[in-house]
């Protein structure tokens, strides 16, 4: 069944829906990831933007943890059908875009889809969008998207539920697991595993040292400050991410081809990549645009 279904999504191919579906798949990428939680970080509101980034890089260890192990090669890998644009690496169950995608919308749905009634069916429609594509571009079978949907609602509704009951803060519970998380580093050999343990960790650490010692605060501030503060964190996370590869290089620029060495320098680049966003960010703010009160 898998398979006739991707067959199926490549007799339809033609230009146009290429187009489309290579623009719509990367709202599941990292990126889109990358920008929302960022604004939510330091524009909205830090304990929003913190418990959005947790949920989702909670789903990717979660989605890695799988891959690695179920280890099902990507359609166009196996040959069945031909890929469209560029093949992405690793394995192929369940579908990380699928899975980042809905676990995006999940959690935008929860706080803003009762504020305007087109919220939360853009959400869903994108979300379920970005899994057809996937299929259609030879990158999943419809099982692991599937699958990643599945995944992506049951960690988003065990950490609503089961959450409070553990009456700890996220944050404790980030402390409580890091050695299971760091235990796994050495199991697990999959990049995003390593880069979203290392982001887990970080923000964590930087969350919480920002606010105790400065608690820099984002509300209230005015529409000018507010996107000087963006332009500033996301300038210098730009530079960071960009100059840590050449102070610490990759051996190969291949990610099927990554070595040892390469995940854990990926993991001490994202782990200075995220202090910067959690905690180096605030300070900077706190010394540009802080008027201490006397």
């Amino acid at each position: 069944m898998d398979q006739a279904i991707s067959i199926w999504f490549e007799s339809i191919r033609n230009g146009f829906l290429d187009a489309f579906f290579l623009i719509i798949t990367e709202f599941g990428d990292e990126l889109v990831f990358l920008i929302i939680s960022s604004i939510l970080f330091w524009v909205v509101n830090k304990e929003l933007g913190y418990k959005f980034m947790l949920i989702f890089l909670g789903t990717i260890t979660v989605n890695d943890f799988l891959k690695f192990f179920i280890d099902r090669p990507r359609p166009w890998q196996s040959g069945v059908v031909s890929v469209v644009g560029e093949g992405s690496y690793g394995h192929s169950m369940p579908s990380g875009h699928a899975q980042g995608s809905m676990t995006m919308a999940l959690a935008l749905d929860k706080n803003y889809g009762k504020t305007k009634k087109w919220v939360s069916p853009l959400l869903f429609t994108m979300a379920i969008l970005v899994s057809i594509s996937r299929v259609y571009l030879g990158q999943h079978y419809v099982s692991d998207v599937l699958v990643g949907i599945v995944v992506a609602f049951i960690v988003f509704y065990a950490v609503m539920k089961f959450g409070p009951k553990l009456k700890i803060t996220p944050q404790k519970f980030v402390y409580l697991i890091s050695p299971l998380l760091i235990g796994l580093l050495f199991v697990v050999t999959e990049k995003n595993f390593f880069v979203a343990v290392a982001a887990m960790l970080a923000l964590t650490i930087g969350y919480d040292l920002e606010k105790k010692y400065l608690n820099y605060e984002i509300q209230n501030r005015t529409v000018l400050t507010k996107v000087l503060t963006y332009a500033i964190g996301l300038i210098i996370a730009l530079l960071l991410k960009e100059g840590l590869k050449m102070v610490l290089p990759y051996t190969t620029d291949i990610d099927a081809e990554m070595t040892t060495l390469d995940l854990w320098l990926d993991f001490v680049r994202y782990f200075i990549l995220c202090i910067w966003v959690s905690l180096g960010s605030f300070a900077v703010f706190h010394l540009i645009f802080n008027r201490n009160k006397r």
